[in-house]
């Protein structure tokens, strides 16, 4: 697996992300724009929206089916809800908007929590996109990697530029309790909606 490659080359600048879609769709997020392939490369479609990706998250549990969002600099985040076709500007309640990253994580309750890794905070939304808040991390988040913990909820592991402050706080509608590098917990507690921190 992986051991010989097939040029399919589509664009002249360079590619900075790749998605694939619940529905076996491709997306690559180049420096100008976000093109779509439904045939696995051979052709590709420029979706014209103007919008660049850096990395893109894909919440399977959206209410409107599948919502996928892309993340980029100096914009913030875009939301598709129709599988990458069309984009729609998604960014309310950030304040940095140097998006590097984005994730989803199951909430333990049917949904997803996503996040977005921007340049000075971590931002996570609740409601699907609807708005972003802080998450009080103070890092540069550049992946996720998420597991079951066995405790009913899921553990998150941020890949990180700068090691982050300790600390605990609380956020909105989620309890984020302790802060410390970079490992975001979300347990049993999750069940009923609420997103921990765990050192």
């Amino acid at each position: 697996f992986g051991s010989n490659w097939t040029n399919v080359s589509f664009i002249y600048s360079q590619v900075q992300a790749v998605e694939a879609t619940p529905s076996g769709a491709l997306l690559a997020g180049s420096e100008n724009e976000i093109y779509r392939t439904s045939d696995a490369g051979v052709s590709w479609t420029d979706t014209r929206s103007g919008v660049t990706a850096l990395d893109f998250a894909v919440n399977p549990h959206s209410p409107s089916g599948t919502s996928i969002f892309a993340g980029n600099s100096p914009s913030g985040i875009y939301k598709s809800t129709n599988d990458g076709a069309t984009w729609v500007y998604a960014a309310n309640g950030l304040d940095d908007f140097d998006v590097n990253s984005m994730g989803a994580i199951p909430n333990g309750s049917g949904g997803t929590h996503l996040l977005a890794g921007a340049a000075t905070e971590l931002f996570i939304s609740t409601n699907d996109g609807g708005h972003w808040q802080k998450a009080n991390l103070q890092t540069l988040a550049l992946d996720y990697a998420v597991t079951p913990n066995g405790a009913g909820g899921h553990d998150v592991r941020l890949h990180e530029a700068v090691v982050p402050r300790c600390g605990a706080r609380a956020v909105g509608p989620d309890e984020v309790v302790g802060v410390c590098h970079g490992s975001l917990r979300l347990d049993a507690a999750d069940r009923d909606g609420r997103g921990r921190v765990a050192r």
